[in-house]
């Protein structure tokens, strides 16, 4: 604790009695690795968890370039933790959309309703049929090159695409067998 001792206007400090800062306190604490493993298991970018746990996005890279040292084994345990979290949350966000491009994901719902005996919870599953959107968005990121809206759209002219579908019903159309080849 700091003695000040009043002379006249001025505060001085007595010797030996300067305050110790804790200017090099590391942010590197239980608290925060916490708040950054909820956020990213959560599918936050390393961005908005950074500002939720309180430490730049510069801290944040360099706790992940220290943990690619092998000796510092809180930083390397921090990094395969955090790499971790980001690689299951991508995995679970990859199988929703694969089990709603297929079908069969379902849905709980829960109702509560006024019944004769009083307050009843009425819970119901249901099954989605398969939802071509969730694969048309998988391939529009996966294969930006081939699905993408940018690649589709550049291809052709719509002129093209009339002249292709016409060829093609021309072709289904000649693929039909006439009623006298049929007899033959």
């Amino acid at each position: 604790m700091t003695r000040r001792v009043d002379v006249g206007r001025k505060i001085k400090r007595r010797k030996g009695s300067e305050r110790k800062t804790n200017r090099n306190k590391s942010k590197f604490t239980r608290r925060r690795k916490k708040i950054l493993y909820g956020a990213i298991a959560l599918g936050l970018s390393r961005q908005t968890a950074c500002a939720l746990a309180g430490i730049s996005v510069e801290a944040f890279n360099q706790y992940m370039d220290y943990g690619k040292d092998k000796t510092l084994k809180k930083y390397k345990h921090f990094r395969k933790k955090i790499i971790a979290l980001e690689a299951q949350r991508e995995y679970d966000a990859l199988e929703v959309i694969t089990k709603c491009s297929k079908g069969g994901y379902k849905i709980k719902k829960s109702k509560i309703k006024q019944g004769i005996k009083g307050m009843e919870i009425e819970r119901t599953v249901s099954t989605l049929a398969p939802q071509w959107h969730a694969a048309a968005w998988f391939l529009e990121r996966k294969k930006k090159d081939e699905w993408g809206r940018d690649a589709i759209q550049q291809n052709k002219t719509p002129e093209e695409y009339a002249q292709e579908i016409n060829q093609a019903a021309m072709a289904l159309w000649n693929s039909v067998p006439t009623e006298s080849e049929e007899s033959n």
